[in-house]
């Protein structure tokens, strides 16, 4: 490749690595705040909770157990928004 090629090549990839740079920054900062939001007892009691869970089911289990739970998540949050929709839950 010619040094022109090399160096335009370079300011692609270096363009590409600053957006995903801000994205994770923003995503970053999105999170903070969101964290910021829930009273610290929560996190305790629910990492505490999620701490003897894993140590009862084992690693492959919880996690197995994660994997399911993340597949059903849309699922039943269409399902609560539709049981909105129809008065559910008032």
């Amino acid at each position: 490749m010619k040094r022109q090629k090399l160096i335009k090549k370079i300011d692609t990839l270096d363009q590409k690595l600053n957006l995903r740079t801000e994205n994770i920054r923003v995503l970053a900062q999105d999170t903070h705040r969101t964290f910021k939001k829930i009273p610290p007892v929560w996190l305790i009691s629910v990492g505490a909770a999620a701490g003897a869970l894993m140590a009862t089911m084992g690693p492959k289990s919880f996690y197995a157990m994660g994997i399911t739970g993340s597949r059903l998540f849309p699922l039943t949050s269409k399902a609560f928004s539709l049981g909105k929709q129809f008065g559910a839950g008032e």
